[in-house]
């Protein structure tokens, strides 16, 4: 046994950490979910990217080159715990782990081959003071880590706050984020591809509104750029 295996040994003895998943204790070799839970998970196959099941749904409501998520979102499932643990549990930490988990997944299938920036999907300032972050950041940090692509939280702002999305109809998600997002610097993103990473897919409607700032921010200066999508999860029905 070498000194960091070691150490984490002894550093899980004295502070030991559970599966988010079903609240197990980990083994040292186990990161924020157990190996049954890993295996278990209700993962969503979206290849071919530009033609699966996530990219279609999107390009219901606008363009895209490709979309990917890890897992499918079940209110009721133990695994939706993951999503609540770091958005209304202060565990900011458990999105950039997944997150991680997912990059090293999808990099085997070269999504993230022709991916230039990646941009995580804002929060009003007042949100984020209240919640302390914004937890797709940290879902974009994941992503980084294992890709060494650049993220950027500067250039897509939120200009005002929707009601609790997960209390509303596929209508009124649309009506909620209407204007609710601006761009700054399109210049930057001129001819890029970029990756727009959100925590949870629904209806689509927070991404339609993302893509369509950009892509309508752009045109008015003449430019254009390429936007995929990346969810941890999709909720899908």
């Amino acid at each position: 046994m070498n000194i960091v295996t070691l150490f984490k040994t002894l550093a899980d003895w004295i502070f030991p950490r559970f599966c988010v998943a079903c609240n197990e204790r980990l083994f040292t070799s186990e990161d924020i979910l157990c190996t049954r839970c890993n295996l278990l998970m209700p993962r969503i196959n979206c290849k071919p990217f530009d033609k699966g099941t996530l990219s279609q749904y999107i390009r219901l409501k606008v363009p895209i080159q490709k979309a990917a998520t890890l897992f499918l979102y079940q209110k009721e499932s133990p695994y939706s715990r993951i999503i609540k643990d770091f958005k209304y549990y202060a565990n900011p930490h458990t999105a950039l782990l997944m997150a991680r988990m997912a990059a090293q997944e999808l990099i085997e299938d070269g999504f993230f081959d022709d991916i230039d920036m990646i941009i995580p999907v804002p929060l009003t300032l007042w949100k984020r003071l209240r919640r302390g972050y914004n937890q797709t950041e940290y879902l974009a940090q994941g992503l980084s880590k294992v890709t060494s692509i650049t993220t950027n939280n500067k250039l897509l702002i939120r200009k005002h706050s929707a009601r609790a999305q997960a209390r509303s109809s596929s209508s009124q998600r649309e009506y909620n984020v209407q204007n609710a997002f601006s761009l700054k610097y399109p210049q930057r993103l001129n001819g890029k591809h970029i990756l727009i990473v959100d925590d949870v897919i629904t209806t689509g409607s927070t991404i339609a509104a993302c893509v369509k700032t950009i892509n309508e921010t752009m045109a008015q200066s003449n430019q254009s750029c390429y936007i995929s999508v990346f969810a941890l999860a999709w909720a899908r029905t």
